[in-house]
């Protein structure tokens, strides 16, 4: 039987977690992209992102900030990942200020998945296209994975629709276990994009 894999969703799991709102100065300067699969190979600085009013609340191990077009991962989870093996993560400095309370922590990274994965089951997904464009998804209705272009990756891209995460069921069990905050794991068939 092949292993199983899931969704991994920046979604809040209580109702007091922060979310960071707004675009790093240094990403939107830059233009950098960490939610495409590829390796970032330029130098990145010190990424400094500023709480407002808006993202007050307490902080997850896998921080929801869109602007920051990847994943920002505590300490924790960094480290959870990798006792599992997982190697297929950059990991880049960051600073998380709020200047609310006066406090700042250094316990997260922004995390670039990389690595892609063809694995869309097209037959068995329900995929809404633009009619000028059959190849590009606008709207995933229904995901189906192919396992067998898989190979037992444990955390990738889907490599049709970069911004979707898979993880397997050893990844999301950890996650499970451990309590880390932040993320959801949905089945393919659940999951709508």
């Amino acid at each position: 039987m092949s292993e199983r894999h899931w969704v991994w969703v920046n979604e809040p799991t209580a109702d007091d977690e922060a979310m960071i709102y707004g675009v790093p100065p240094v990403i939107a300067a830059q233009g950098l992209l960490f939610n495409q699969g590829h390796l970032v190979t330029q130098p990145v600085p010190l990424i400094e992102i500023e709480r407002d009013a808006d993202s007050q609340g307490r902080l997850t191990d896998n921080l929801i900030a869109a602007g920051v077009k990847g994943l920002l991962f505590s300490t924790r989870l960094c480290t959870l990942l990798h006792a599992l093996g997982i190697d297929n993560l950059q990991h880049f400095p960051v600073l998380v200020r709020n200047p609310l309370d006066g406090t700042e922590t250094h316990d997260y990274a922004l995390i670039n998945v990389v690595g892609r994965i063809t694995c869309l089951d097209r037959a068995k997904s329900v995929l809404k296209h633009p009619p000028t464009d059959p190849q590009h998804i606008e709207f995933i209705e229904t995901l189906a994975l192919d396992a067998g272009r898989i190979h037992g990756q444990d955390f990738f891209r889907l490599g049709e629709v970069p911004e979707i995460l898979i993880a397997s069921s050893r990844v999301k069990e950890a996650c499970e276990t451990a309590r880390i905050t932040g993320v959801r794991f949905y089945a393919p068939e659940d999951y709508m994009f």
